[in-house]
């Protein structure tokens, strides 16, 4: 009984949100709502320490180094990936950096990207596993910690833990600092002008 006891214990602790599917929409599935009202999404219990010295965070349509996108989806949406690979690298004159959830993902991906008419000397790939396309609201956030490049990161605001790690993930592979926020939040709620004002909805405070 008290091995009963244990193992479901066990079990309670290490609940697994719903798979998601591979055209999951970027806001939760009823199947995850129903998984997030039983366990709440909530922030690190300890987060990084802040950075030291002047903190400049970019505005949001500040030049850039390169977009990222994450190479997931059904294959219409990896259509469109490709087209907009070929305008980053091309007449965009920014890097592309594609997160691939695998090897196999990776000569997909490159395969497509050329054919496709990428400039392939400006794209980089990271293997990591995913959820979804979604990374415009779980990638990284830059920052300029003085003068070199560092990223913040909060928690995910869906149970996609795949999704959730890739700033963690991307920081070790371009060796940049990394700050961990202990805040809940989609990454898309989130603008900044290069003047000094914020803009985002309720939604943090909700």
């Amino acid at each position: 009984m008290l091995v009963e006891l244990l193992t479901s214990c066990a079990l309670a602790q290490v609940a697994l949100p719903p798979e998601t599917p591979i055209d999951a929409p970027r806001h939760m599935t009823e199947a995850e709502l129903a998984w997030v009202a039983e366990h709440p999404i909530t922030p690190p219990q300890t987060a990084t320490a802040p950075p030291t010295g002047p903190v400049v965070c970019p505005g949001e349509y500040e030049p850039m180094d390169g977009i990222m996108i994450a190479w997931t989806g059904p294959s219409s949406w990896l259509a469109i990936l490709r087209q907009m690979g070929a305008f980053i690298t091309t007449d965009g004159d920014a890097n592309l950096y594609v997160v691939v959830p695998s090897a196999s993902a990776r000569t997909s991906a490159e395969s497509s990207l050329q054919a496709g008419g990428a400039d392939m000397s400006r794209v980089q790939f990271m293997i990591k596993s995913l959820n979804t396309i979604w990374c415009r609201d779980y990638g990284p956030r830059y920052i300029y910690q003085g003068d070199c490049r560092a990223i913040v990161d909060h928690t995910y605001n869906r149970p996609r833990p795949a999704d959730n790690g890739v700033p963690a993930a991307f920081s070790d592979f371009k060796s940049h600092a990394y700050y961990e926020l202990p805040l809940v939040h989609g990454g898309g709620n989130y603008h900044l002008s290069s003047t000094g004002a914020s803009f985002s909805t309720r939604l943090i405070a909700n």
